[in-house]
Protein backbone atom coordinates (compact mmCIF):
# COMPACT_ATOMS: atom_id res chain seq x y z
CA UNK A 1 0.00 0.00 0.00
CA UNK A 2 1.44 2.90 -1.09
CA UNK A 3 0.70 5.54 1.10
CA UNK A 4 0.01 9.66 0.27
CA UNK A 5 2.68 10.83 2.95
CA UNK A 6 5.18 8.82 1.34
CA UNK A 7 4.60 11.25 -1.49
CA UNK A 8 5.03 14.05 0.51
CA UNK A 9 8.39 12.70 1.97
CA UNK A 10 9.48 11.92 -1.59
CA UNK A 11 8.42 15.51 -2.81
CA UNK A 12 10.53 17.38 0.19
CA UNK A 13 13.34 15.16 0.11
CA UNK A 14 13.63 16.34 -4.02
CA UNK A 15 13.31 19.78 -2.94
CA UNK A 16 15.92 19.58 -0.24
CA UNK A 17 18.39 17.84 -2.83
CA UNK A 18 18.24 21.05 -5.28
CA UNK A 19 18.76 23.42 -2.16
CA UNK A 20 21.30 21.23 -0.79
CA UNK A 21 23.24 21.10 -4.14
CA UNK A 22 23.49 24.77 -4.31
CA UNK A 23 25.85 24.74 -1.47
CA UNK A 24 29.56 24.87 -1.52
CA UNK A 25 31.53 22.34 0.79
CA UNK A 26 29.63 20.70 3.61
CA UNK A 27 29.48 17.19 1.74
CA UNK A 28 29.43 15.13 4.41
CA UNK A 29 26.40 16.85 6.13
CA UNK A 30 24.85 17.57 2.86
CA UNK A 31 25.17 13.36 2.48
CA UNK A 32 23.86 12.37 5.83
CA UNK A 33 20.80 14.69 5.53
CA UNK A 34 19.88 13.28 1.85
CA UNK A 35 20.82 9.87 3.08
CA UNK A 36 18.13 10.81 6.13
CA UNK A 37 15.36 12.15 3.96
CA UNK A 38 15.86 8.82 1.50
CA UNK A 39 15.35 6.55 4.05
CA UNK A 40 12.34 8.53 5.39
CA UNK A 41 10.34 7.90 1.65
CA UNK A 42 12.05 4.20 1.70
CA UNK A 43 10.66 2.98 5.62
CA UNK A 44 7.63 5.12 4.73
CA UNK A 45 6.70 2.66 1.69
CA UNK A 46 8.50 -0.51 2.96
CA UNK A 47 6.23 0.18 6.24
CA UNK A 48 2.95 0.26 3.96
CA UNK A 49 3.44 -3.38 2.87
CA UNK A 50 4.32 -4.86 6.22
CA UNK A 51 2.26 -6.03 9.21
CA UNK A 52 2.45 -5.73 12.52
CA UNK A 53 5.55 -5.07 14.71
CA UNK A 54 7.52 -4.90 11.40
CA UNK A 55 4.92 -1.98 10.26
CA UNK A 56 5.78 -0.11 13.47
CA UNK A 57 9.38 -0.16 13.22
CA UNK A 58 9.54 0.89 9.61
CA UNK A 59 7.42 3.74 10.56
CA UNK A 60 9.22 4.42 13.87
CA UNK A 61 12.94 4.65 11.23
CA UNK A 62 11.00 6.95 9.31
CA UNK A 63 10.21 9.06 11.58
CA UNK A 64 13.47 9.16 13.42
CA UNK A 65 14.56 10.15 9.88
CA UNK A 66 12.82 12.54 8.60
CA UNK A 67 13.48 14.58 11.97
CA UNK A 68 17.04 14.02 11.26
CA UNK A 69 16.82 15.67 8.35
CA UNK A 70 14.99 18.39 9.33
CA UNK A 71 17.48 18.75 12.43
CA UNK A 72 20.63 18.59 9.20
CA UNK A 73 18.68 21.22 7.47
CA UNK A 74 18.00 24.24 9.93
CA UNK A 75 21.40 23.64 11.24
CA UNK A 76 23.20 23.89 8.05
CA UNK A 77 20.90 26.79 7.45
CA UNK A 78 22.40 28.27 10.37
CA UNK A 79 25.50 27.59 9.29
CA UNK A 80 25.26 29.11 5.35
CA UNK A 81 23.02 30.32 3.65
CA UNK A 82 19.89 28.69 1.93
CA UNK A 83 17.13 30.17 -0.14
CA UNK A 84 14.81 31.03 2.93
CA UNK A 85 11.50 30.18 0.88
CA UNK A 86 13.20 26.64 -0.67
CA UNK A 87 14.02 25.53 3.08
CA UNK A 88 10.36 26.90 4.40
CA UNK A 89 8.58 24.53 1.76
CA UNK A 90 10.83 21.59 2.57
CA UNK A 91 10.47 22.03 6.29
CA UNK A 92 6.81 21.88 6.08
CA UNK A 93 6.25 19.27 4.16
CA UNK A 94 8.89 17.59 6.67
CA UNK A 95 6.65 18.20 9.42
CA UNK A 96 3.76 17.04 7.73
CA UNK A 97 5.63 13.73 7.03
CA UNK A 98 6.63 13.23 11.33
CA UNK A 99 2.93 14.31 12.00
CA UNK A 100 1.15 11.63 10.13
CA UNK A 101 4.20 9.05 10.84
CA UNK A 102 3.51 9.68 14.62
CA UNK A 103 0.11 8.83 14.17
CA UNK A 104 0.98 5.88 11.87
CA UNK A 105 2.93 4.78 15.13
CA UNK A 106 0.54 5.32 17.77
CA UNK A 107 -2.64 4.86 16.44
CA UNK A 108 -4.27 1.50 18.43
Amino acid sequence: MTLRIADTAEDAAVEAHALLQTLRGHGKSKDQIARALESAVLNLEEGGGRFGKDKEFHYTVAYASAREGMRGLRLLGRKVHIDATGLASVLGKLDSVCAVTWTLIHRR
